[in-house]
């Protein structure tokens, strides 16, 4: 991909709708033949990705959980959808 496309095709890409970009994404990996697996974000940033416990860590940036867990909060909901 030319450097020149890379701004165009990220333009593109942040102006889609979840649903848009979900349907692209789902018709590109059945043209290729690869494996696409839609994970519900529900209380991802909610559950503690080390014990499993749900904690409300409201607008924080950090997830601090009772058993000893401090992270970015949106590492911590990564971690939770790359278990499912």
């Amino acid at each position: 991909v030319s450097s020149k496309l890379i701004p165009k095709i990220k333009r593109n890409l942040y102006a889609l709708s979840h649903y848009k970009f979900r349907e692209i994404l789902q018709h590109q990996s059945e043209k290729y033949g690869v494996k696409l697996l839609i994970v519900s974000e529900y209380n991802t940033t909610k559950m503690c990705s080390s014990c499993g416990k749900l904690n409300n860590p409201g607008k924080s940036k950090i997830y601090e959980c009772s058993c000893g867990l401090l992270a970015d909060r949106d590492i911590n909901a990564a971690k939770n959808i790359r278990y499912v």
